[in-house]
């Protein structure tokens, strides 16, 4: 069987999800192997590597502490995965000679310059695919690739792209609108009722749905706080994830009497609660932003502190669009929450536009390339090709 390889990485959740989803698509025909690009297969590079420095970015994340991620993280990894080019090239190479895959799949940032620099010397068709609705990340350090097996997959195409793509001289033909590859779940039809009786959620209020991540946020008991002092009555639906500390935090917040709630832990049924709901508060993660999308969901995106670069572009992306709006301070929650439920014009509008929003089965959609990358390689254009 032919085999796929995807570089993936456990320091976010999107590209764990959206590996996950790849892997399930693509095991029907191919073997298919992820691997954790920055914590095993760099693991021999340097202490940190090999001591979990995923691990400690989820940590730094998980304090909100964005300001350093953006103005420290962001800069040191991109200034020292150039000083160790040479030696990430040499255990890329190897790596892959070893594994001998048909197609190579890339879900990471900061290194594809690298991976591509590989994959065109051993002559492995490369489909680079943007987590993020904002691509440049990704393409870091790449430019005029100048290898007819590479691929450029995006979740969905926005014309600031154009002048991105132009400065990486990235040919329009190698530039694929996939979809974003959400799991199956948010794919099917829901009965809303039967989801509404399972989960006990009342059906004579708005539901406004909160998720900040499977892990929480230290923010999330404050944002509940807001959240309790709108003046319309509402359903409010927590989802803790795996932060059981917080969830008792937010039991001791007084819930007024207009104001019903409940807290639902680490859950695998997000799709479903998505379909009940009628706005979602949430974090400007690509995959939540991107799961919402999908589920016609409109949102009001976090943030309340300094937005992660490359999740700024999301923000925009649901502005202009119009599917949703942000809250840039805890105290523009409490009208952006009620300028969205108080005219009932507002949400049915969102929604419209949701669904005017193409949305392929993104899954899908890469699984068809790497078919075709596969059984006609060499090849010079696929037929899926979207450039807007």
């Amino acid at each position: 069987m032919k085999k796929v390889i995807i570089f993936t990485s456990g320091a976010a959740g999107g590209q764990a999800s959206i590996t996950d989803a790849l892997t399930k698509e693509l095991s029907t025909n191919y073997t298919v192997t992820s691997i954790s690009f920055f914590y095993e297969l760099l693991a021999p590079l340097d202490i940190a590597h090999r001591n979990n420095a995923e691990g400690m970015y989820n940590w730094i994340a998980l304090k909100k502490w964005n300001w350093f991620i953006n103005n420290v993280f962001y800069n040191l990894a991109m200034h020292y995965y150039s000083l160790r080019r040479k030696k990430i090239l040499s255990i890329i190479r190897e790596y892959l000679i070893k594994e001998k895959p048909t197609a190579l799949i890339s879900v990471i940032p900061f290194v594809n310059n690298e991976i591509l620099h590989v994959s065109k010397e051993l002559n492995i068709p490369f489909l680079l695919f943007s987590a993020d609705l904002d691509p440049e990340i990704y393409l870091f350090n790449i430019k005029n690739p100048n290898y007819s097996h590479f691929y450029l997959g995006l979740p969905f195409f926005d014309e600031s792209f154009k002048t991105l793509l132009a400065k990486h001289q990235i040919p329009q033909h190698q530039v694929l609108t996939t979809g974003y590859p959400v799991r199956t779940d948010f794919l099917k039809p829901k009965n809303k009722k039967q989801i509404k009786k399972r989960f006990s959620i009342p059906h004579n209020k708005p539901i406004i749905l909160v998720l900040l991540g499977s892990q929480g946020t230290q923010t999330l008991p404050a944002l509940i706080k807001q959240i309790y002092q709108i003046s319309t009555p509402a359903h409010v639906v927590i989802c803790t994830g795996k932060a059981e500390h917080l969830a008792k935090k937010i039991n001791k917040i007084i819930v007024p009497p207009h104001i019903s709630s409940q807290i639902i832990g680490y859950t695998h049924h997000i799709a479903d609660l998505m379909a009940v709901a009628d706005l979602f508060v949430t974090k400007s993660g690509s995959v939540s932003v991107a799961e919402a999308l999908y589920m016609h969901l409109p949102m009001l995106l976090d943030a309340t502190s300094e937005v992660l670069l490359w999740e700024q572009f999301n923000h925009e992306f649901i502005r202009k669009n119009h599917l949703g709006s942000s809250a840039h301070s805890f105290e523009e929650i409490i009208p952006e929450i009620e300028g969205l439920l108080l005219d009932r014009r507002n949400l049915p509008l969102l929604r419209s536009n949701m669904k005017l929003l193409e949305k392929k089965n993104g899954s899908l959609q890469v699984k068809r390339i790497i078919d075709q990358i596969t059984a006609t390689h060499p090849i010079t254009r696929l037929k899926q090709v979207i450039f807007a």
